[in-house]
């Protein structure tokens, strides 16, 4: 490289001199003709030149300035072709190495699409005897079985559940990668798809002692084509994790409108939690594949990772964007650490469709009394919002002791309930105590009376019937259930 580099130089350099060479080679011999010429006709006078010139050493300096400057002009010329040379030399090296990089970019998407394939083929291969061992399994809890027989068979089967949630995770991730991963635009209900999510999570939360609420502005359409199976499973992801890292508190998804024209509709999703919370510094790194806040929670709430990950590429694909804010804005009646919000929104078409939704006379129930009973603030605020949209007048009470008060204050003013909803459970003085309080009193004794529970338990139904129950519905509150519900009681459904 140096000698080729030498090479170079020396043969520019020696182009170079030839040319001063032809120049100055030319050049003296035209000078001196003209010098002659001006001196036979006395055009100059050379004696006067040289004495001038020699009386006056400023001369000497402003006549040898052009020579200094050419000089200088020689150097930073020379200079300026070396440039122009080690320039030229970087150029060749520098496309080199951009071409080198092209390849080996090349090379490496071709076999993280060789990995991912393989990936997708063999969480394919994988979940199919997954699929076949989970349904014998559940079809052998069906059959007669020893309680030690049945222990075992529901480990299988909840191990078996598990390892198929990776098996899934890993493989919508190699369509990620792969490119593989499509959206399946169909017609759908979004109260409907959004109920039946819920309701699959709600046996989690109860086990934990959580509440889970959910909340749908009135705004919002019902009839909309978009993936609901994608959107299912975007919810499944944050509103899961939000149960795995919650210990004390609820967990709340609520959705609003955000943007909407003729033809579409933006949403957004909130997910709101009371759980540990995640560090400012690892709010970036969670949407990134295999990452997790903290590595300890992988041992201490297992995952993989990749749930954030998968789900900010299908946002991504329904043309919304997916954030968060951790500590949450909580207020302080809620239980439960400092929490985190994860936001997201969702792009959708419009379904032009009549909501079928019961017939009543809004003003048969204006102005009606409820009372509604449930020692969660978000419930309170929920049902209390539910209530006034559909025009009924709703007084809120936190406990038991609280709600007879209520109930004998009314008696005083000469209004009483028509209608009482009660949460199951309750510290201290449950939903089914305080109905069987309510329905002592004389003029409650014909009160229609809702219960509201986390988890059904055996005999619920014979004690709604004992205690002259009129409905019993499951929570998280489905809002169209809840009022079909009321109208149902009130008498306001027309078939």
């Amino acid at each position: 490289m140096v000698y080729l580099t030498g090479m170079k130089f020396l043969k520019s350099a020696k182009q170079q001199y030839t040319l001063y060479g032809v120049f100055f080679g030319l050049l003296f011999p035209i000078a001196g003709t003209l010098i002659d010429t001006f001196l036979s006709y006395g055009l100059i006078d050379l004696e006067g030149l040289l004495h001038t010139q020699m009386s006056n050493p400023l001369l000497w300096i402003i006549d040898s300035a052009p020579m200094w400057l050419g000089l200088v002009a020689r150097a930073a010329g020379r200079r300026q072709d070396r440039l122009q040379e080690m320039i030229t030399d970087m150029d060749g090296i520098i496309s080199v190495r951009t071409r080198e990089l092209e390849r080996a970019v090349v090379d490496a998407r071709e076999a993280s699409r060789a990995k991912s394939e393989f990936l997708a083929n063999m969480s394919h291969e994988i979940r199919t005897p997954m699929n076949g061992i989970m349904g014998m399994t559940e079809l052998a809890l069906d059959t007669e079985l020893t309680s030690e027989q049945r222990e075992y068979l529901e480990m299988v089967q909840s191990s078996s559940e598990g390892l198929l949630a990776i098996i899934n995770d890993i493989l919508d991730f190699s369509k990620v990668e792969a490119g593989r991963l499509d959206l399946e635009p169909i017609d759908f209900k979004l109260r409907d798809s959004l109920g039946e999510t819920i309701k699959t999570l709600a046996l989690r939360a109860h086990q934990k002692e959580l509440e889970l609420i959910y909340w749908i502005d009135s705004e919002v359409p019902d009839s909309l084509v978009g993936d609901p199976g994608r959107l299912r499973q975007i919810l499944l992801n944050l509103i899961g994790n939000s149960i795995k890292f919650t210990e004390h508190g609820e967990v709340m998804l609520s959705v609003t409108l955000e943007t909407e024209n003729e033809n579409e509709v933006t949403l957004k999703f909130t997910v709101q939690d009371t759980g540990v919370g995640i560090p400012k510094s690892k709010q970036e790194l969670i949407f990134e594949a295999f990452s997790q806040a903290d590595g300890t929670t992988t041992r201490k709430y297992g995952g993989t990772g990749l749930g954030l990950s998968i789900s900010s590429r299908l946002v991504q694909m329904m043309g919304g964007k997916i954030w968060l804010e951790s500590p949450a804005a909580v207020s302080e009646d809620k239980a439960g650490g400092p929490g985190s919000v994860f936001y997201f929104t969702a792009r959708f078409k419009r379904r032009p469709m009549v909501e079928a939704l019961p017939k009543y006379d809004p003003e048969r129930l204006r102005g009606i009394r409820v009372l509604a009973v449930d020692d969660n603030a978000t419930n309170r605020r929920l049902i209390h919002d539910l209530m006034e949209n559909w025009g009924l007048e709703t007084e809120l009470a936190e406990d038991a002791d609280s709600a007879m008060k209520a109930l004998l204050q009314a008696k005083e003013d000469g209004r009483t309930f028509s209608l009482i909803l009660l949460d199951a459970q309750m510290p201290g003085e449950d939903g089914f105590m305080l109905a069987e309080r309510i329905k002592e009193k004389p003029e409650y004794a014909r009160t229609a009376l809702i219960i509201l529970t986390s988890a059904g338990q055996r005999g619920d139904a014979t004690r709604c019937q004992e205690l002259g129950v009129s409905a019993y519905l499951m929570k998280p509150i489905n809002a169209w259930e809840l009022f079909r519900a009321i109208l149902t009681i009130l008498g306001e459904a027309q078939p």
